[in-house]
């Protein structure tokens, strides 16, 4: 865990400094590698389980078929199948495919960043997605989700300057690699028609009482069985008693006040620093638009995997105003989203993850 402060108090220092030599493009890519390096030695100390071993269990599988038998073999999408039919033609070693695929997760989403933001700021967006316990999730269990994340915020940032061919592929893509990418589908519209921040803080407000009174599960139900095919189906099977036995308690309230916290966060933001800021209302209306559909599907197994894609925009929410507000409080909003990473890194047990590195201490 003490590697963890020691970038913390380094990317402070860089942004907080005037005209350090610590906040050059140059110096800012170095904490970007070796926040990746600290994240893939987490992961690979990090127990194998859940998922992960799955994946496993069919990449040593897939080395022994050809590429319409991988796609036969199992139900998953077939953008996923292939990455993986592909990379087993030449290993099945555990730690290759968790290295590869935790390495072109995270050049997505700098890729991403790097449109929303100049790159000597990117550290501290990236340290944000450090504290972000559900990254960790990506790379370690749910690896197809872990593909389809930061390709949906590649494509908002396309949608965000209009780029609808590039934003429609990207959004196939993510479809490829996990079917759950189709919450982000809405978004098209709502940028097509410019739906306003208002109106979908109503949607969100209405999801949120149907998830209070537990209305969400037979409406949505319903709707589900309208649209049948795959949905229904998951619907069904997520809703089932045997897999909320597994997961726990449905339509988590704690969950509905930890995602409501960042669409006031944004509000507050965009009414007192941002207001001329197209990119920032645009990025405020995916994530409230995300957390209405996470929201009105609460009431599944494992609903925490659909909120991911909403709580994946977080510390871009959280650290997008400090960055680009005219103000001279900015590096007092710099160092409290700092401060709150560190506490969101404490109080979801993140840093329980770091154990193992204690080794090297």
């Amino acid at each position: 865990m003490v590697y963890y402060f020691y970038l913390a108090f380094w990317v402070s220092v860089s942004q907080l400094v005037p005209k350090s030599v610590l906040g050059t493009k140059h110096i800012s890519f170095c904490y970007l590698w070796l926040m990746f390096a600290l994240m893939a030695t987490v992961v690979f100390l990090g127990p194998i389980t859940g998922d992960m071993e799955l994946y496993l269990d069919v990449l040593d599988i897939n080395s022994n078929l050809n590429w319409f038998g991988a796609l036969a073999n199992v139900r998953w999408e077939p953008g996923f199948v292939s990455y993986q039919w592909l990379l087993a033609q030449f290993t099945t070693s555990p730690a290759v495919f968790i290295g590869i695929s935790m390495f072109l997760m995270w050049a997505l989403l700098i890729i991403a960043l790097k449109k929303v933001v100049e790159v000597k700021y990117l550290p501290l967006i990236v340290f944000g997605y450090l504290s972000l316990f559900s990254f960790y999730n990506f790379s370690m269990n749910v690896v197809r989700q872990g593909f389809a994340a930061p390709l949906l915020i590649l494509m908002l940032v396309y949608l965000g300057n209009n780029k609808y061919r590039k934003a429609i592929v990207i959004f196939l893509t993510a479809l490829l690699f996990h079917q759950s990418s189709i919450i982000a589908g809405p978004l098209l519209v709502i940028k097509r028609f410019n739906v306003s921040v208002r109106i979908l803080c109503v949607i969100f407000v209405v999801s949120s009482l149907l998830m209070i009174t537990g209305l969400n599960q037979s409406l949505m139900s319903d709707v589900a069985v309208v649209f049948g095919g795959g949905l229904g189906d998951a619907v069904i099977n997520y809703s089932s008693e045997a897999i909320l036995s597994r997961y726990g308690s449905a339509n988590r309230i704690d969950f509905l006040i930890f995602t409501s916290t960042w669409i006031l966060w944004g509000l507050w933001f965009r009414s007192r620093y941002l207001s001329s800021d197209e990119f920032y209302a645009w990025l405020l209306k995916c994530y409230i638009s995300l957390s209405s559909v996470y929201i009105l599907f609460g009431f599944i197994g494992y609903s925490d995997r659909l909120a991911a894609y909403a709580w994946f925009l977080i510390p871009i929410l959280m650290f997008y105003p400090a960055i680009k507000m005219q103000s001279k409080y900015r590096k007092h909003w710099i160092l409290m989203c700092m401060i709150i990473s560190v506490v969101l890194f404490m109080y979801f047990d993140v840093f329980l993850l770091y154990e193992p590195l204690k080794l090297f201490y």
